[in-house]
């Protein structure tokens, strides 16, 4: 996730130097608040087995009479937003204001081990 944020120029918040916080075995919390505003990237990785994931189940084709569960690794992110054109909103209606907001995004994968 951060190699990614990096790669796509946006900035992680710190990330690669956040430690884990406590959870459930099979998940990880991250807080990363280095240079972000208000309460800075939350990463959520949860394998599956861990309290916080479910199994995901592949629906089989018609006539197939075996039903496949799949492990899985969830991923939720809440990302700091602080809106760039705040300026302009209040040129355009006085008093108006836009303030930071969070991008929220979750993300599943198989399991490849």
């Amino acid at each position: 996730v951060d190699a990614y944020m990096l790669n796509a120029k946006i900035n992680d918040c710190g990330l690669a130097s956040a430690s884990a916080g406590s959870g459930t075995p099979g998940s990880w919390f991250y807080n990363a608040n280095a240079g972000c505003p208000g309460t800075g990237l939350q990463l959520t990785i949860c394998r599956s087995g861990a309290s916080c994931a479910t199994l995901e189940t592949i629906t089989p084709p018609a006539g197939a009479s075996v039903q496949v569960n799949v492990l899985t690794t969830q991923l939720s992110i809440s990302y700091p937003y602080q809106w760039h054109f705040n300026n302009v909103l209040q040129l355009l209606i006085p008093g108006a204001s836009l303030g930071l907001t969070n991008i929220n995004t979750q993300a599943t994968s198989v399991n490849m081990d």
